[in-house]
């Protein structure tokens, strides 16, 4: 429980609620303790502070009846709250925490916080704990006077300690205004005094500054005979004299024009790392804020000394030696260069800076490093006291340089930015807008100023949409802006024209991969070395990352395009590039025991992959398109890609031209099958003959038997992987025999064969544990797990799901884990945990939408209502069911529609109506013989049972059940207990 005192007398409960003390001698008593502070109040002081000379006529149970109150009041806010208030043998104390604790213990923390902006913002927070005034409702209390008294001043040096901590800042002209009111109230504080002084001379107000010691020294004079203290009156002396140091620490850097966004935590750590480090580079792409940020953090810490800004593109060009380095930052801080010790320019630099405790910021490096690096450390070196700050987009690469790569700005700070410089409101409609084009622009704060001047004449839509001619388009920056800083073109010309002919050949080329490649991928595509990526990556034309792995933002990459038309090298390096990533493809293990870092491979290479495909649909090069899908079947089909990979096969089929026979016929295969995995099933039994005229392979009949599994076709897939094993075989195939048997053993189980299942499904994980392929292992175990729920087995079938959800997991196949999370939810389901059911199905949903998986979201959601018809919660389970229903009709098939059905004829039958559920029931009696699948069958048969007997016809009724049993029974798969729920209901109603 927490208690408020820092304005009205406020009690609370630990998660937030107020707690009401509506009694006026109780809520007394509360502020009579509270204003002790946690120390014991002698029981005759509360009768006298709470009743005066008005005593009731027993004042001490009258006391102690106003603490059961009270007391009684807390508990029933908090239970063990009443411990708070505690009976010592001579009165009472409140052990309580206050806001009045908490404001002393933030005002002494931010006292010790090492920097200004720290402790101004560690003030900030202590002070926002006043509501009001202290024990606003008590204030004429004889009994909180003291308290009211410390608290008040407490409060006031926190107000000076802030104030001092803003000067530091340079918030000078806003203390000015702010602390009038304040040195007003209280005109004899000579903190406050001296404070408002500095600001009202910082702002440039020096007589008003001067006037307000005038004020004071006479009211200390008239009023209490006294003189300013010798520390206020030297303050004032050195203002009369223009003294420097009345003006805070010396320098140059400039006052913000506009916010810095998204930088505050980059400012404080490299506050932080100039402690430690006497050279600290910031380093980055042109236009991503390195000079911003370094202008800020010098303005961060002038607490400790000077901070000059020395632009060097001001003064400076490229061929200048390391004195004209000197001679330039010497002008830039007042000296004359031709003073001093008999040495050269920097010798009398670093002369004059001597004994100074200064920070110096070398703006823009990069077109005179080397120079400005020898300066550098000749300063260093001879000035002991002296940091060094620098900007560059290359590292000057001397000893002691810290270097610190300044990023893009992340997505929040990049929204905010644009928003702020174009005027817009965030949140109003437009949050995915500006988001669209803070991404394009991959967060860069310049780039993101100029796009914010053409959204007033395109609005933000515009703007995305004219996006891919940026170079065009961004071409109006600020008048006051340096030239290289007024279009986009201009920023990136600006690190492209000191690049040699090898370098900027790596550049152009890079351009042609999307999201990055490797040191083998630039190499071969690109004739990148090692060498040359490394000059690229300290230009900051190139970002490194993991792996490694070498990526372009996407301006730079659209600058790189450009160039490489212009070079003539675009188709060249485009087909290298294609030729590449087919290779990458066709190497991959994708069917043994490099299956799961293969597959990690191609997945961190899919932009490369489709950006290829583009290249040789564009190119009209057929034969390197059909190459490269027949090439990433397997992985779209791994991954679940149903949709991406349709559409893929369909655009290089598409491409004309001549093309390699087979290359043709088995890219039609995989066509095929992709299309009915992605629900189209129309004419299926023509496409498959048709595709297998052409590709006769075993491979190609097992592929389009598998897929055609969710269709529930049982006789064409038994044909279809019939041929396949023959075929796998007589090849001596032994990975195509286990794919061939992991479908048969699914099929036998939807047939009710378990015996078959048992033993295909056996064989088929033996054969795949061989190859070591894992996901073959995911197909085999699944069978078998669905083959342990048949027969009631749920803690085997439990291990295998979750067997194949860590297989899944590893391999990175989020479709499959989706899958086998909602197999887990079955378990569940079955086992009476629906809370753990509800988890594992939501979770493979979740997974599913994320992966843009119908059939598994489907899957998963259909659990999600299992549940809530079990908890009887039939209007949440019919909205789940209905929702799907069409999709069920017009995609997936038979076998999910005969299921959606039976669970909604049992929600109509819960209901009590006969009509809509035998409708619902004779449907999907239809749908489950279509299939051809007895448990199927059975349960739709149930299901009808439970009309018929609800509307009266019995003996149909019986027979229905007993048919279904029978059907069971057949397929070697009786119903398991845990299933039997809606078969003894409606047994128990026949009688």
């Amino acid at each position: 429980m927490r208690f408020g005192v820092l304005g009205p007398l406020e009690v609370r409960t630990e998660d937030g609620r107020l707690v009401p003390v509506p009694d006026r001698k109780v809520r007394a008593l509360l502020a009579d303790l509270l204003a002790h502070a946690g120390r014991a109040v002698p029981a005759d002081r509360l009768v006298d502070d709470l009743w005066g000379d008005a005593l009731p006529a027993a004042p001490v149970a009258t006391l102690r009846a106003r603490v059961s109150q009270l007391r009684r009041t807390l508990e029933d806010a908090e239970p063990g709250a009443r411990a708070l208030v505690e009976t010592l043998p001579h009165g009472y104390r409140l052990a309580a925490r206050t806001d009045a604790l908490d404001f002393a213990d933030l005002a002494g923390r931010a006292a010790d916080e090492p920097g200004p902006a720290a402790r101004a913002a560690r003030f900030a927070e202590a002070l926002a704990l006043w509501r009001g005034p202290a024990f606003a409702d008590f204030a004429d209390a004889p009994f909180t006077a003291p308290e009211i008294a410390r608290l008040d001043e407490l409060r006031l040096a926190a107000l000076e300690g802030r104030a001092e901590a803003r000067l530091e800042l340079g918030e000078d002209a806003a203390l000015a205004a702010e602390l009038r009111g304040l040195v007003d109230e209280h005109p004899f504080r000579e903190r406050l005094r001296a404070a408002h002084m500095r600001a009202l001379y910082r702002a440039g107000r020096p007589a008003e500054a001067l006037a307000a010691y005038d004020d004071l020294r006479i009211r200390l004079r008239d009023d209490l005979g006294l003189d300013p203290s010798p520390a206020l009156a030297a303050l004032h002396a050195s203002m009369l004299r223009r003294d420097p140091a009345a003006g805070g620490p010396r320098g140059n850097i400039p006052a913000d024009v506009a916010p810095l966004v998204g930088r505050d935590a980059a400012v404080r750590e490299l506050a932080a790392l100039l402690e430690e480090s006497r050279l600290v580079t910031l380093h980055g792409m042109g236009g991503v804020g390195k000079t911003r940020l370094a202008v800020a953090v010098a303005r961060a810490v002038r607490d400790r000394g000077e901070a000059w800004l020395v632009r060097l593109d001001e003064g400076l060009e490229a061929g200048a030696t390391a004195d004209d380095a000197a001679s330039f930052a010497a002008g830039v801080l007042g000296l004359r260069d031709d003073a001093g010790s008999g040495g050269g320019p920097a010798a009398r630099l670093g002369e004059a800076l001597g004994g100074r405790r200064a920070l110096l910021v070398l703006d823009n490096c990069e077109h005179v490093a080397e120079p400005v690096a020898r300066l550098a450390a000749a300063l260093l070196r001879d000035v002991p006291d002296l940091r060094v700050l620098a900007t560059s987009r290359e590292p000057l690469a001397i000893s002691g340089e810290r270097l610190w790569t300044v990023p893009p700005l992340d997505a929040r700070a990049a929204a905010a930015l644009l928003a702020e410089r174009a005027g817009l409101v965030p949140g109003q409609g437009n949050a995915k807008a500006i988001a669209a084009v803070c991404d394009r622009l991959d967060g860069v704060p310049l780039a993101l100023e100029l796009a914010a001047t053409r959204v007033r004449a395109l609005g933000l839509a515009g703007l995305a949409e004219r996006l891919d001619d940026r170079f065009r388009l961004l071409s109006s920056g600020a008048r006051d802006a340096p030239p290289r800083q007024r279009t986009l073109r201009a920023l990136i010309d600006w690190s492209w024209e000191p690049l040699d002919e090898r370098e900027r050949a790596a550049l152009r080329r890079l351009a042609v991969h999307a999201g990055g490649c490797t040191l083998d991928a630039a190499e071969a595509v690109c004739g990148a070395g090692v060498e040359t990526l490394a000059s690229l990556v300290d230009r900051s034309l190139v970002v490194a990352g993991e792996g490694p792995r070498y990526r372009l933002l996407e301006t730079v990459a659209a600058y790189g395009a450009e160039r490489l038309r212009e070079a003539g090298e675009e188709e060249r390096v485009r087909r290298r590039h294609a030729e590449y990533y087919i290779g990458l493809a066709d190497r991959a293990d994708l069917r043994g025991p490099g299956q799961r870092d293969a597959l990690r491979r191609l997945r961190a290479e899919t932009g490369n992959l489709r950006a290829a495909l583009d290249g040789a649909v564009r190119g009209g090069d057929a034969g390197l398109a059909l190459r490269l899908v027949n090439a990433m079947g397997w992985a779209w089909f791994l991954w679940g890609r149903a949709g991406e990979a349709r559409r893929a096969f369909e655009r290089a089929l598409a491409v004309p031209g001549a093309a390699d026979r087979s290359s043709a016929a088995r890219a039609r295969t995989w066509h095929t099958g992709f299309a009915m995995l992605d629900g189209d099933g129309a004419d299926r039994d023509e496409r498959v003959r048709e595709a297998l005229a052409a590709d006769g392979d075993p491979w190609a009949h097992w592929f389009l038997g598998f897929v055609r599994a969710g269709f529930g076709d049982l006789e064409p897939i038994g044909g279809l992987t019939a041929r396949a094993l023959d075929g796998f075989r007589a090849r001596g195939d032994a990975w195509g025999e286990a794919a061939a048997l992991a479908v048969r053993a699914a099929q036998a189980l939807s047939a009710g064969d378990l015996a078959r299942a048992e033993g295909d499904g056996e064989r088929a994980l033996r054969l795949f544990g061989a190859a070591g392929d894992r996901w073959g292992r995911l197909q085999a175990t699944e069978t078998r797990g669905l083959l342990a729920e048949v027969t009631g087995d749920y803690a085997r079938a439990r291990d295998l799901h979750e067997s194949g959800l860590r297989d899944a997991e590893e391999l990175g196949l989020w479709a499959e884990a989706s899958g086998r999370l909602a197999r887990l939810g079955r378990v569940a389901l079955l086992e009476g945990d629906l809370d753990g059911a509800d988890d594992l199905h939501e979770r493979g949903r979740r997974l599913a939408v994320r992966e843009s998986h119908r059939r598994m979201e489907h899957f998963a959601e259909v659990g999600l209502a299992l549940a809530a018809r079990r908890r009887g919660n039939l209007d949440e389970a019919e909205a789940i069911l209905r929702r799907w229903l069409g999709w069920c009709r017009d995609i997936d098939g038979a076998p999910g529609l005969a299921f959606l059905l039976a669970e909604l004829g049992f929600i109509a039958e819960l209901r009590g109506d006969a009509g809509r559920a035998l409708d619902l029931h004779t449907e999907g009696l239809a749908a489950a013989r279509a299939t051809g699948h007895p448990r199927a069958v059975a349960l739709a048969q149930e299901g009808l049972a439970g009309a018929l007997s609800l509307a009266g016809r019995r003996a149909e009724a019986a027979e229905a059940l007993a048919a279904a049993s029978r059907a069971r029974a057949a397929a070697g798969a009786p119903l398991p207990e845990a299933e039997r729920g809606d078969v003894d209901r409606i047994a128990a109603r026949l009688g």
